[in-house]
């Protein structure tokens, strides 16, 4: 695969984040103009636990079906899809309708639409590297388009008989109608065009270097962007857990910007004649963006959406510890980055570990002195504290790789 063709990967999947992320947060603000706080409390709480599920399941699945997508046969790479689909979607629906039982106490409807979204997030991911290592990768941020949209149109049809069941169902309908929907009328065409390149063979040990990292570097991004969230709804009480959850996908809008730019740092290093130079300006620009976005969300959002409802002000109170909590998550993430795309070494693996951990034990300590107040409070004390550890490993290996011959920077790259 050619340099260029990862770039645009990189950007097809940055651009499908960004979609989900942001119409997701329009999605939860309509839900939570519609929705009782208490209502909205379990609906965040299965959204968030079916995606924690769903991603934890199928982490690093997709790098692992697009290596395997470039270098086989289609057969293999048909019956590989639909097996991963497969298994793949019924773990994570069985996996999150158990804890979905266990979040209710019963096996209730919530539960079940835990269950049925974590299996048609699961199947609606999979399926991206098949677009993705077939030249379909505009599908990707498409795809996340149609979900949003029929999300917000089944949440229209809710209004005729508006309850807890009709606002559960229109989640999972339409994650479930768009992921089935989009792979019978798209997977045939994927087929069709997939031109595996058998010269091309990764090296062995590299594959599973980036293998090893990706699934690890999912399941780190997992546990703190949908974890939190999952952790929070799930012990705090309904009304206060509504409430945390709009402020949260209010603030997500940050770590859904500074995720897409992480994931594409590596691209950018690979295209760039200075790669050094070109990853300093890009923490200089999300640094910036990060910062003016944070008071956006903070400060100016709220009054806005206080105007369109009084009850969104009373909703945000958490909202401006979130929002330093993602500022900083977004800094890390793009330095860890960052670092990645100049260094490979032990230092990533212990982070990747050790970063979730820090911060989910951040929120269980802030959720037991402090509520969801203090839930926000750890959160935010988490990230910072990983800012702190990651930005001089990033800054140290970019002055290292700065000071090397032009040759070697070019073998690093």
């Amino acid at each position: 695969m050619s340099r260029p063709t990862i770039a645009n990967l990189s950007i097809a999947q940055a651009v499908g984040l960004l979609i989900s992320t942001g119409g997701g947060s329009l999605i939860w603000l309509v839900a939570a103009a519609l929705a009782r706080p208490a209502d909205l409390g379990v609906l965040g709480r299965v959204a968030s636990t079916g995606a924690l599920l769903a991603g934890l399941i199928t982490a690093g699945l997709g790098q692992f079906l697009l290596t395997i997508i470039r270098s086989s046969p289609t057969a293999r790479v048909r019956a590989y899809l639909w097996m991963s689909t497969l298994v793949g979607g019924l773990l994570s629906m069985l996996a999150a309708g158990g804890v979905g039982a266990w979040q209710s106490g019963q096996l209730d409807g919530a539960a079940l639409a835990t269950g049925l979204l974590a299996g048609g997030i699961a199947v609606t991911n999979i399926q991206d590297a098949l677009y993705l290592g077939t030249g379909l990768a505009r599908d990707v941020p498409t795809k996340g388009a149609a979900v949003v949209l029929a999300r917000l149109m089944l949440l229209a049809c809710a209004l005729v008989a508006l309850n807890p069941t009709t606002l559960l169902a229109a989640f999972v309908v339409s994650q479930l109608g768009v992921g089935f929907g989009w792979l019978a009328a798209r997977a045939p065409k994927a087929f069709r065009r997939h031109q595996p390149m058998l010269d091309e063979r990764p090296a062995r040990r590299g594959a599973r270097d980036t293998l090893a990292f990706s699934y690890l570097y999912s399941i780190s991004v997992a546990m703190i962007v949908t974890g939190v969230p999952a952790l929070v709804t799930s012990l705090a009480p309904p009304e206060r857990a509504g409430a945390f959850f709009l402020a949260w996908t209010m603030a997500g809008i940050l770590s859904g910007l500074s995720v897409a730019v992480a994931n594409s740092v590596l691209a950018v290093a690979l295209e760039a004649s200075n790669p050094t130079r070109q990853l300093a300006r890009l923490l200089a620009a999300v640094l910036a963006a990060l910062c003016a976005g944070g008071v956006l969300v903070a400060f100016v959002l709220p009054d806005l959406l206080a105007l369109v409802s009084p009850r969104y002000r009373a909703m945000t109170d958490q909202l401006p510890m979130l929002v330093a909590g993602q500022v900083a998550f977004g800094i890390a993430i793009v330095a860890l980055a960052a670092y990645r795309a100049l260094v490979r070494d032990g230092y990533l693996i212990a982070i990747l570990i050790v970063w979730p951990l820090l911060v989910g034990g951040g929120v269980i300590l802030g959720l037991l002195e402090g509520g969801v107040s203090g839930g926000a409070a750890g959160f935010m004390g988490g990230n910072l504290i990983a800012v702190i550890a990651i930005c001089p490993l990033a800054f140290r290996a970019t002055l290292a790789q700065g000071s090397r011959p032009a040759s070697l920077r070019a073998k690093v790259a």
